[in-house]
């Protein structure tokens, strides 16, 4: 602590001090003086002062009240809620360590009104749980089926392919099918084809890999967002109160364990995880977590639920057959050359049998050819007669007809019955193939749907759960424990929101102070610095802080915060006033200091040494000009321009145009607005000279006057 001990004039103690430093519109202001009713310059005594030179101390003084640099602000956390104060720790009371420890309670507020909404809130929750539940089941369920009818598909496909197999032979079958490539040109289009091939290839028990029919799933849901811890018991508006307000919490007084239980997880039954899906508290959001989840983008070959078709539209889609278009030769693989690709098929089956039918029919007609021969001879010769020998022609035209028949069986099989039998076999294979892609495609579109049906029951569990978890946290901030150990103040009600006293019974809003538990050990004082001062203020300055319950004593400071942006509050109340809250804070620890106590601050700015200085007011300011009314010592004031320095509140500093001992009136003479109208005057004929030598740009680059 210092006194302040300086030999020049001092500012006078005052707080919010605020004026201009220049006097601006000197000549209106002197022609209304000297036209007011009783004016007489001779009739009273002018103020004067004798222009002096010495130290000037730069100073801006302004008061204050002195704040704690650091404090526990406590406020009311009830969202949407104006509630009352049931219970409120006296003001002045000193909280321990040991009240922090033990979780004192400093206020409680009205949590009637919660606790109604928490036991709706409870009944909407078990609602939304259950319809959860039962969408996971549904999705199962559609699991299930898409897997069954999945498999009875593949399982078509493979017996269709192993048919055409069966007729056609492996090698000519397996050409034809490399040929078509009806796999790919039919299912490669599906995103899930290498799931789909591997189905297929499997054994007819293998399982159904589900990425067949699989939708993108949504991300994981928070497990914090989501968990359910089981609960005791439900709260009962009223119940427990007596346990609040000794600060007990945990189970036993209606409140929930630790238990979590995400939704993915819960059973297919239907129960919680106590088998009362209705016992379950969510726990606590996090905020980055607080928006519901958007719902997964479905795969490219999956319809989004909006615009999915139904399960007969997919079915009656018209599909253009591969095979008619590709114009397929079957009859080919009868010819000699393909003839053993056909392996041992029922069609090289057949074409043997034919093929054997017509040998044996033209090997019995040679026979009955050459008896013919043998007959005619011996009938020429009269050993037959000639009945044997139409018998034989006979036999010989028979002969010739089973060729006959033989040969055209064997055409028309080639011809007909192995292409349409091929066909057949095939096309039921492709039909296969058309039904198995319909069938992933309704198991997508439905999947689809049951996994949208499970994300719009997740969003809505964890829109729920959020507002559960969100009342008991209201529900915990209606008791407010002192976190640190100070001095308890009582907030001061913003006078502009008409806010009441703080006192038991008063009903707060939304983020209203209502007390502050201050540190102590580092105290500020908080000030507003004019408009016209502010650019003299910055950081780091010394300062002066003199207390109205001390006058006696001076505290050292220092200014550590300078806003950038003037006052919003006092900015609405008087918008002409433009003020910068300015923190000083006070060296060292000092016991007796309180907050609220009103102070003065002195911020110094500057020392000058060995300068002139006259009275503030002295100044004027015309146009861009500064000038002074001066006393020569003959009697007669003139108007002197001057060029002025530094200023405080009281003395501004002379550079130019006074000297020590120049007697300065504070007001302009009689003769004040002549004066000023004289001295523009002669300014605007130097002006007008100036403009007329103005210089001008010679050829070589230089000017003449």
């Amino acid at each position: 602590m210092s006194e302040k001990t300086n030999s020049q004039p001092e500012k006078k103690a005052g707080s919010g001090s605020y004026r201009k430093w220049i006097v601006g519109g000197a000549v209106a202001a002197a022609a209304i003086w000297f036209l007011m009713p009783g004016s007489d310059s001779n009739s009273e005594k002018v103020a004067t002062f004798v222009a002096k030179k010495g130290p000037l101390t730069i100073n801006v003084l302004e008061g204050g009240s002195i704040e704690a640099l650091r404090a526990q602000k406590i406020q009311s956390e009830i969202r949407g809620y104006d509630v009352k104060i049931i219970s409120l720790v006296d003001e002045g009371y000193q909280v321990t360590p040991e009240d922090v420890e033990n979780g004192k309670i400093l206020v409680e507020l009205d949590s009637s009104s919660i606790e109604e909404k928490i036991v709706t809130q409870e009944i909407t929750f078990e609602s939304t749980q259950a319809s959860l539940t039962e969408a996971i089941n549904a999705r199962e369920i559609q699991i299930s089926e898409n897997e069954s009818s999945i498999k009875q598909a593949a399982q078509t496909v493979r017996f269709a392919k192993m048919d055409f197999e069966k007729y056609m032979g492996s090698s000519a079958a397996q050409e034809i099918f490399g040929n078509l490539n009806l796999e790919e040109k039919i299912l490669g289009k599906s995103a899930n084809w290498q799931a789909i091939r591997s189905l297929l290839e499997s054994a007819a028990d293998g399982a159904v890999s589900e990425e067949i029919w699989a939708v993108p799933s949504t991300p994981e849901v928070d497990q914090e967002m989501t968990a359910t811890p089981e609960m005791g018991g439900r709260r009962i508006p009223g119940a427990g109160r007596q346990q609040n307000r000794n600060g007990n919490r945990g189970p036993g007084n209606g409140r929930p364990g630790n238990l979590a239980v995400a939704p993915s997880s819960l059973p297919k039954n239907g129960s919680g995880p106590s088998g009362n899906p209705g016992n379950n508290r969510p726990e606590a959001p996090s905020k980055a977590n607080q928006m519901s989840e958007p719902t997964a983008p479905v795969a490219n070959n999956a319809a989004s639920p909006k615009d999915s078709k139904t399960d007969s539209e997919v079915a009656s889609e018209p599909k253009e057959s591969i095979i008619s278009n590709s114009l397929i030769d079957f009859s080919q693989y009868a010819n000699p050359d393909k003839e053993d690709m056909l392996g041992d098929g029922e069609a090289r089956q057949t074409l043997r049998e034919l093929q054997d039918q017509k040998l044996i029919a033209e090997e019995e007609l040679a026979v009955a050819e050459e008896e013919l021969a043998g007959t005619k001879r011996l009938e020429a010769k009269g050993y037959v007669t000639r009945n044997a020998l139409d018998k034989k022609e006979i036999s010989v035209k028979q002969s010739r007809l089973k060729v006959q028949s033989a040969a055209t069986k064997l055409n028309l099989f080639i011809k007909y019955e192995l292409p349409k039998a091929a066909e057949e076999a095939l096309s039921a294979y492709e039909e296969g193939l058309q039904e198995l892609s319909r069938t992933v495609s309704m198991s997508i579109a439905r999947m689809a749907q049951a996994e949208a049906k499970v994300n719009s029951a997740r969003n809505r569990y964890n829109l729920e759960s959020k507002e559960l978890k969100e009342l008991y946290q209201q529900l915990d901030n209606c008791l407010i424990k002192a976190d640190t150990a100070g001095l308890v103040v009582y907030a001061q009600g913003d006078r502009w929101r008409d806010d009441e006293q703080i006192r038991v019974g008063t009903t707060v809003r939304q983020r209203q102070e209502i007390l502050s538990i201050p540190d102590m050990t580092q105290m500020s004082v908080q000030i507003k610095i004019p408009e016209s001062y502010v650019k003299m203020v910055d950081k780091g300055q010394a300062a002066k802080i003199r207390l109205e319950a001390e006058p006696g004593r001076v505290l050292d400071g220092q200014v550590t915060k300078v806003s950038v942006l003037p006052d919003s509050g006092d900015r609405w109340r008087s918008p002409d006033r433009k003020v910068y809250t300015t923190e000083v804070t006070i060296d060292g620890a000092h016991s007796w200091l309180k907050p609220g106590m009103t102070a003065e601050v002195e911020i110094i700015v500057d020392q000058l040494e060995d300068v002139i200085y006259v009275p503030f007011q002295s100044v004027n300011t015309v146009d861009e000009y500064h000038i002074v009314f001066a006393d020569d010592g003959s009697g007669d004031v003139t108007l002197r321009e001057v060029t002025i320095g530094q200023f405080n509140d009281e003395f501004i500093e002379i550079k130019k145009g006074v000297d020590e001992g120049t007697i300065v009136h504070t007001k302009p003479p009689k003769d004040g607005p002549q004066q000023i109208k004289d001295f523009l005057k002669m300014k605007s004929l130097q002006v007008d000279d100036s403009e007329a030598t103005t210089s001008v740009e010679t050829k070589g680059g230089k000017t003449k006057a």
